[in-house]
């Protein structure tokens, strides 16, 4: 039998989802080119390698400026890993 969630549950999601909306929207607007990095590393599942011929760069520069997406996608998204990893 399946469980129906929480009205409590069910609120918390959708607040999650629309912070998570403004702090990615907040994100790709100011860093176009680190967003879609990252949105082919967490939608796309891309490999370094995959993500390095798409950019035009070595191995090793591919590395540092994953890295950087990172590092900036941590910045705009703070708000939402507070909220869904933080609170209680």
């Amino acid at each position: 039998m399946e469980q129906v969630p929480a009205a409590d549950d069910t609120v918390k999601q959708r607040q999650l989802a629309a912070c998570f909306e403004r702090c990615w929207d907040k994100f790709l607007e100011s860093s176009p080119e680190h967003a879609l990095v990252i949105s082919w590393i967490a939608e796309d599942n891309l490999t370094h390698e995959q993500i390095a011929a798409l950019l035009g760069r070595s191995p090793g520069a591919t590395r540092e400026f994953i890295s950087q997406c990172r590092k900036r996608a941590r910045l705009y998204l703070a708000d939402w890993y507070a909220l869904a990893f933080l609170e209680g």
